[in-house]
C-alpha cells in the first residue's frame, strides 16, 4: 500500500490463504511515519517582458525547523525555485530560505503539517537578482564608468544609490545607476526579472569617452545575469570651436580630420569628433565664403578640455557690375581692388561673364572701383557709385554691386522773402541700396548746388538709385528738409518750403521762459541740453525769463533773425532765499515791523559783506498767526555766506545760518528764522564801583545762539551807581553772570548782584650786582614764590624787566622767596604784611655763585640721543650734579662750583645700560673758572637688543639650592624653553641676552617626584613693555617623601657641599661687610639717579638693583644665622 508523499515502514505485507483462512487469520497492518513538505520560493516579475512570474530562483537554501529552532531537514531549490522534504511526522515548523547574495522577504513561515502531505503558502520572495558586467580598454579593466539601468515596462527597482544623473534616452524608465570598480565591473545588486537596457556614460574631467556598444538589452530570469559581451572603450570625444574674428561661431563649417569629412558645427559654430584617439591629426575646417586656420599635426589627448579655435583668415568679398549700354556690354570688366592702410597695395579682380566677380581677403578695409578704359569714359561709361569703401570685420561681404547709370534731378526753394538767396543750398546723396551684412559699404558720391535766379536747382548726369535731397541753410526751419527720391529715369518737380527761422538756445538749465515778438509770444519750458524754436516772423524775439532762481549773467536775450546768433544760458549765480517767522508780540504790530529787520551777510571768517533788506511775504492772521518776512541774495557756485538777523530787542532762532552753493540749479529755501523777544539780567554791584564789567555766559548749551556751555553771551559794564542790565538774550538757554575788575574781589549776593572788596598789591623787582654782570641790570627769569594765609601760594617768574606784580592779594601775612639755581639773593626772603587795597615795593639783589657746563650726546652716526644722563662729579666728593638731555642731545650741568674740579661722564645706570653700552670718551676733566663751559661733547655706542631677567627665589634653603633651576619658556608655547639656569647660592638670579617678547619664570626641581615632593609659582613677563625686569620673589616648597626605603650610600656632592657652607659661616663676619660695602654704593647711586631724575629709586633698572641687593643681604644673613646656630 502507498499514497505519494507519504513514508511508511513497510509498503507491501505477503499472506497466505489456506484452510486456516488468510493470514491465519491474522491483522495485516500497515504503519506510516512521515509525510512530505513542499513549496516554492518565488521570485518578483519586474514587468511583463518576465518570461516566468510564477517561478522562483534555483539554489536557494531552504530549512524546516522546529519551533525551538533546531534544524530539521535542509534542502535547495530546483530549476523553477520549488523544494520538498519528506518523512517529517506531524507537527508545526519553520521553515526558513536563504541566499548569500539575495534578499528572501516572508522568511521564516509557520506550518502545520498534520495527517497529510502539507504544501508551504508562497510568501517566500526574492525582490531581486544580481545583474552584472564589466568594463574594458583593450582587455584592460577601466575605473568609474556610470551604468545606467533603463526599461520600458519595470518601472521599480531597489536602487539604494540613486538613479543619478541619466542621459537621455528613449526608454521609459530610468531605474538605478551604478560605477565600474577598479576591476573594471559593475553590478545592480536587486532585479527583478524582465527585460532592460544598460547603458555606459563615460566621462572625464575634460573629456567625453566612446564605449562601446552604447547599450545592450539584457534579459533577467530567476537569477543571475551577466551582461555579455563586456562594454569596450574604443575612444573619446573631443570638441572646438570655429569662430570669426570677432569671437562669434561660424555655423555650417565642415570639419575634416586628416582630410575627411567628419561633422558640421552648430549654430554656435562647435562641433564635437567622436571615437578618437591619442594621436597627431591635421584638423581643418571649410565653408564656401571664409577660408580658416587649421590644425597641423595636433596631439589630441583625453586630457584635453577643448581642442584649439580654428579662426576666419578671409572673408569672401564679392559683386557684380552692370552695364547698361549694348555697345559696351560684351566687354570684359576688371573691379581694382585697393587695401587701405599705412602702405596702400592694389590687385585686379576678373568679371566673368555673368558680371561676378569674387575674392577672399583678409579683415580690413578696401576700396573697390570699376576699371573704366579710357575709350569707355570717352564714350560717357560711369558706374554708380564711382567707388564703394567696404570695412571687412567679422562676415563676408558679397553684394557691393557697380551699374552704369546717367539721370538728372531738379526741383524748386520757395522761401518767405523771395528770392533765397546765395546762402540757400540743395544737396544729393545717395541711398545705399545694398545693406551689406557683416560690413560698412560707404557712399563716397554727393553733390550740392546753389539755386538758379528763380530760386531752382538741378543735378546732371547722376546715376539711378535712391537719393535724399536736402535743402540747407543753417538758420532756417522747414516743412520739410529732406525727400527721398528715386527713380532710373530724370525726376522733376521736388519743392522745398521754408518754414520760419531757427532760433537754437543751449542752457545748462532748466527754466521757464517767453519768448516775445511784435507779432507773437511764446511761453515755454527750456529744457537742459540744446533746443530748437522755428520763428515764422522775421524780426527781432526777446528771451526772458519767469520768477528766475538763476541768472544767467543777463536778464533777457535778444534774437535777431536777420543777424542769428545761439542763444547760451549757463548759471553764473544762483538765488539763495530766507525767511523771518514773527509771532504775535505784546507791543507792535507784526505785519508792520519789517522796516526795522536787517539781515547782515557774513563771510564763513566772520567778516560782513553787505546787509540785506527783507520785505513782507506773508501777514499775521488768526489762520496762520504769524507774519512772515523774506529775504534774498544772489551767489556764485561754491561760496559760502553766513546769514545773521538782526532787531534791536528780538532775537532769532537760530542765531545764524550758514549756506554754501553747491548745487547747479535753483537752491532750495533755507530752514526759516524764528523771530521771539529775548530775555534781559539786570543786577547792581555794592558798594557803587564804575567800571565794574559784568560778564553773562551760557551756563548750558543754546542750540538757538549755537553756543556751548561756558561761552561768553555778553559782555556789560556796571555804571557810576553799580547798576547794569546786560540783553536781550536767548531763552532757550540759562546763564551765569560774573562781576570783575582789577585789584577788586566780588562775591555774588543772588538775584545778579555783586558785593565788591579792593585787593592789594605786591611790585617785586630783582636786579643784578656784580662787577661781571654789570651792576643793577635787570634780571628774568627768577621764580618769585608767594604764600600766605590759607594754603595761598603763587609762583611766578620775573619778567624781560626783572619785575612782576602779584595783583588781587586779600589783606593778610605773606613770605616772598626768589629762587634762580646758580644765583644768591639779597635779602634771602621778605615776610610782608598787606592791608586792604595796600601796594607794597620788594627789590632783591641777585648775585651770581655757581656756572654751568653744556653740551650734547650723540650717537655715533650722529642722532641726538634724548634722555641720557650726564653726571658731574666734584673730586672732593662733595657735591654732584646731573642733567637729562632734551630732544635735541642737549644738556646743561647747572650749579658747579668756581675754581672745583669736576669728573664729567655719561651715567650708565641700569636705565641707560639697557640701550648704551658705553660713551666716548668716557670722562671730562674740568676745572670750572667764572664764565660756563661750552661743547662737552659725548659719543655713544648702544647696547645689543637683548633684555635682561632678575630675581629671587623663596625660601632661601641651600638644602634644595644645587636641585632647582630657573627656567624661561615663552608664553605661547610653554613648551619652548628660551633659557635654563642652575639657582645661585644666593637664591638671586640674573639671565641676561633674552630677546624681546613674552616669557613665563618658574623653577624646575631635579630631585625624581617618587622621591620628593616639589611646588613652585610661576611669573609672565613682558620684554616688549620693559627690556629690564625684576620679577621678585618666585615661592617653592619642597620636602622628601619619608617612605621606607633601602639605605643607599651617602653622596659624596652634599657633603662637599656641607663643607662649602661651613667655611662661609666661618668668614661670614668678613664676607658681610665686603658684600655691604659693594651693594650699599650701589644702592647710594641709584637712589641718587632716581631722585635726580624725577622717576623715583624704586622704578625701573634702579628699583630692580635694589630689590636684588636687598634680597641679597637677607639671604646672606639668614644663611649665616643658621649656620652658626
Amino acid at each position: 500500500m502507498h499514497a505519494k508523499g507519504w513514508v511508511g515502514g513497510k509498503t507491501k505485507v505477503t499472506v497466505a490463504v489456506d484452510e486456516h483462512g488468510c493470514g491465519g487469520n491474522e491483522d495485516i497492518n500497515f504503519h506510516y511515519t512521515g509525510f512530505s513538505l513542499s513549496g516554492r520560493v518565488m521570485g518578483v516579475a519586474g514587468g511583463p517582458s518576465c518570461k516566468s512570474p510564477n517561478h522562483g530562483p534555483q539554489g536557494v537554501n531552504v530549512t524546516v525547523s522546529s519551533l525551538a529552532g533546531e534544524e530539521v531537514s535542509c534542502t535547495e531549490t530546483g530549476e523553477d525555485g520549488s523544494f520538498s522534504f519528506g518523512n517529517l511526522p506531524t507537527g508545526r515548523y519553520l521553515v526558513s530560505a536563504f541566499h548569500s547574495r539575495w534578499n528572501i522577504e516572508g522568511s521564516p513561515v509557520e506550518v502545520t503539517l498534520g495527517w497529510g502531505n502539507a504544501i508551504v503558502p508562497d510568501v517566500l520572495l526574492v525582490d531581486g537578482y544580481d545583474l552584472e558586467g564589466s568594463v574594458v580598454s583593450q582587455g584592460n579593466p577601466v575605473l568609474g564608468v556610470q551604468i545606467y539601468l533603463f526599461s520600458d515596462d519595470v518601472g521599480n527597482v531597489k536602487c539604494p544609490q540613486g538613479l543619478g544623473n541619466p542621459p537621455q534616452a528613449n526608454y521609459k524608465y530610468a531605474l538605478c545607476h551604478g560605477l565600474s570598480g577598479t576591476d573594471g565591473r559593475f553590478n545592480f545588486p536587486a532585479v527583478p526579472c524582465g527585460e532592460y537596457v544598460v547603458v555606459p556614460v563615460y566621462k572625464g574631467e575634460h573629456t567625453v569617452f566612446d564605449v562601446s556598444p552604447q547599450s545592450q538589452k539584457v534579459v533577467v530570469g530567476h537569477g543571475k545575469t551577466t551582461v555579455d559581451p563586456p562594454f569596450q572603450v574604443t575612444g573619446f570625444s573631443i570638441g572646438g570651436w570655429v569662430r570669426d574674428g570677432a569671437g562669434q561661431g561660424i555655423e555650417g563649417a565642415s570639419i575634416l580630420i586628416d582630410g575627411v569629412e567628419r561633422v558640421v558645427t552648430d549654430d554656435t559654430g562647435k562641433y564635437k569628433i567622436d571615437q578618437v584617439t591619442s594621436a597627431r591629426y591635421t584638423i581643418e575646417a571649410r565653408k564656401g565664403t571664409y577660408k580658416f586656420s587649421s590644425l597641423q599635426k595636433f596631439m589630441v589627448l583625453p586630457n584635453l578640455d577643448v581642442l584649439p579655435d580654428i579662426k576666419v583668415t578671409h572673408y569672401s568679398l564679392c559683386g557684380s557690375v552692370q552695364v547698361f549700354d549694348s555697345r559696351l556690354a560684351g566687354q570684359q570688366r576688371q573691379i581694382e581692388l585697393v587695401v587701405m592702410g599705412d602702405q596702400e597695395t592694389r590687385q585686379v579682380l576678373e568679371v566673368d561673364k555673368d558680371g561676378r566677380y569674387c575674392a577672399q581677403v583678409e579683415p580690413g578695409r578696401y576700396q573697390l572701383s570699376p576699371v573704366v578704359y579710357p575709350e569707355e569714359r570717352e564714350r560717357g561709361l560711369l558706374f554708380a557709385p564711382a567707388f564703394e569703401e567696404v570695412t571687412i570685420s567679422h562676415k563676408p561681404v558679397l553684394n557691393v554691386h557697380f551699374s552704369q547709370a546717367l539721370i538728372s534731378i531738379s526741383g524748386r526753394v520757395r522761401c518767405i522773402r523771395a528770392p533765397c538767396g546765395s546762402a540757400v543750398t540743395v544737396s544729393l546723396t545717395p541711398v545705399p541700396s545694398n545693406k551689406v551684412s557683416g560690413g560698412t559699404v560707404s557712399k563716397q558720391w554727393n553733390h550740392t548746388v546753389v539755386l538758379g535766379p528763380d530760386d531752382s536747382f538741378i543735378f546732371k548726369d547722376v546715376y539711378p538709385g535712391t537719393y535724399i535731397v536736402t535743402a540747407k541753410q543753417p538758420t532756417w526751419c522747414w516743412l520739410k528738409s529732406s525727400q527721398e527720391v528715386s527713380g532710373l529715369e530724370d525726376i522733376l518737380g521736388v519743392e522745398f518750403i521754408q518754414k520760419g527761422y531757427t532760433m537754437t538756445i543751449t542752457s545748462m538749465h532748466e527754466v521757464s521762459a517767453v519768448i516775445t515778438s511784435k507779432h507773437s509770444m511764446i511761453k515755454d519750458v527750456i529744457k537742459v541740453g540744446t533746443q530748437k524754436w522755428c520763428l515764422e516772423h522775421p524780426e527781432v524775439h526777446v528771451v526772458g525769463f519767469e520768477n528766475p532762481c538763476l541768472f544767467f549773467g543777463q536778464e533777457s536775450f535778444s534774437f535777431d533773425p536777420e543777424n542769428p546768433e545761439p542763444i547760451l544760458l549757463k548759471a553764473t549765480k544762483y538765488l539763495v532765499r530766507g525767511q523771518l517767522m514773527v509771532s504775535s508780540l505784546k507791543n507792535a504790530d507784526v505785519n508792520a515791523i519789517g522796516h526795522e529787520f536787517s539781515v547782515d551777510v557774513c563771510k564763513p571768517n566772520g567778516e560782513r559783506t553787505e546787509t540785506l533788506q527783507v520785505t513782507r511775504v506773508a501777514v499775521f492772521n488768526e489762520s496762520s498767526q504769524r507774519a512772515v518776512y523774506g529775504f534774498s541774495k544772489w551767489a556764485e557756485m561754491g561760496e559760502s555766506f553766513v546769514f545773521m538777523p538782526e532787531h534791536a530787542s528780538l532775537l532769532f532762532y537760530p542765531r545764524h545760518r550758514q549756506v554754501t552753493v553747491v548745487e547747479d540749479g535753483c537752491q532750495l529755501m533755507m530752514e526759516p528764522f524764528d523771530v521771539r523777544p529775548g530775555l534781559t539780567i539786570e543786577g547792581l554791584v555794592a558798594p557803587p564801583i564804575e567800571g565794574v564789567t559784568v560778564t553773562v555766559k551760557f551756563k548750558k548749551a543754546s542750540a538757538a545762539a549755537g553756543s556751548d556751555a561756558g561761552r561768553i553771551a555778553a559782555v556789560v559794564t556796571a555804571d557810576n551807581m553799580g547798576s547794569y542790565a546786560a540783553g536781550p538774550l536767548f531763552d532757550d538757554a540759562s546763564y551765569e553772570v560774573a562781576a570783575e575788575k582789577e585789584g577788586y574781589h566780588f562775591r555774588s549776593l543772588g538775584s545778579y548782584n555783586f558785593e565788591g572788596q579792593k585787593l592789594g598789591q605786591v611790585v617785586v623787582n630783582v636786579r643784578l650786582t656784580g662787577v661781571q654782570d654789570g651792576e643793577g641790570e635787570a634780571m628774568s627769569g627768577v621764580l618769585l614764590s608767594l604764600s600766605g594765609a590759607g594754603g595761598y601760594r603763587k609762583n611766578a617768574v620775573s619778567g624781560p624787566t626783572g619785575s612782576f606784580s602779584f595783583t588781587g592779594l586779600f589783606p593778610g601775612s605773606y613770605f616772598l622767596r626768589p629762587m634762580l639755581k646758580e644765583y644768591s639773593f639779597t635779602p634771602a626772603a621778605e615776610a610782608i604784611v598787606l592791608k586792604g587795597g595796600e601796594s607794597k615795593l620788594v627789590e632783591f639783589i641777585a648775585r651770581r655763585v655757581a656756572y654751568s657746563v653744556r653740551g650734547s650726546v650723540r650717537a655715533l652716526g650722529g642722532r641726538p640721543e634724548e634722555g641720557v644722563l650726564v653726571e658731574a662729579r666734584s673730586q672732593s666728593g662733595t657735591q654732584y650734579e646731573e642733567a637729562r638731555t632734551d630732544a635735541q642731545g642737549q644738556y646743561r650741568l647747572r650749579g658747579l662750583h668756581p675754581q672745583a674740579a669736576y669728573r664729567v661722564q655719561v651715567k650708565l645706570n641700569a636705565e641707560i645700560q639697557s640701550r648704551i653700552e658705553r660713551s666716548s670718551p668716557s670722562k671730562f676733566e674740568i676745572t670750572i673758572g667764572v664764565n660756563d663751559t661750552e661743547n662737552v661733547d659725548f659719543v655713544v655706542f648702544e647696547q645689543p637688543a637683548t633684555c635682561t631677567l632678575t630675581g629671587t627665589a623663596r625660601p632661601s634653603t641651600s638644602q634644595w639650592q644645587p636641585h632647582i633651576k630657573v627656567q624661561v619658556v615663552h608664553a605661547q608655547s610653554p613648551d619652548r624653553v628660551e633659557r635654563e639656569v642652575p639657582l645661585p647660592l644666593s637664591h638671586f638670579f640674573a639671565i641676561p641676552g633674552l630677546q624681546k617678547g613674552k616669557y613665563i619664570v618658574r623653577l624646575v626641581f631635579g630631585l625624581p617626584e617618587r622621591t620628593h615632593n616639589f611646588k613652585s609659582n610661576s611669573v609672565e613677563v613682558d620684554l616688549d613693555a620693559n627690556c629690564q625686569v625684576h620679577i621678585g620673589a618666585l615661592e617653592f616648597e619642597a620636602e622628601e617623601r619619608h617612605e621606607k626605603q633601602e639605605l643607599a650610600p651617602a653622596p659624596v656632592i652634599p657633603v662637599a657641599v656641607g663643607l662649602l657652607i661651613i667655611v662661609l659661616a666661618a668668614n661670614m663676619s668678613r664676607l658681610q661687610s665686603t658684600y655691604s660695602w659693594v651693594v650699599g654704593a650701589a644702592t647710594t647711586t641709584a637712589a641718587a639717579t632716581g631722585v635726580n631724575s624725577g622717576t623715583g629709586s624704586g622704578s625701573g633698572a634702579a628699583g630692580a638693583a635694589q630689590a636684588a641687593a636687598a634680597d641679597k643681604r637677607r639671604d646672606m644673613k639668614k644663611l649665616a644665622r643658621r649656620r652658626i646656630a
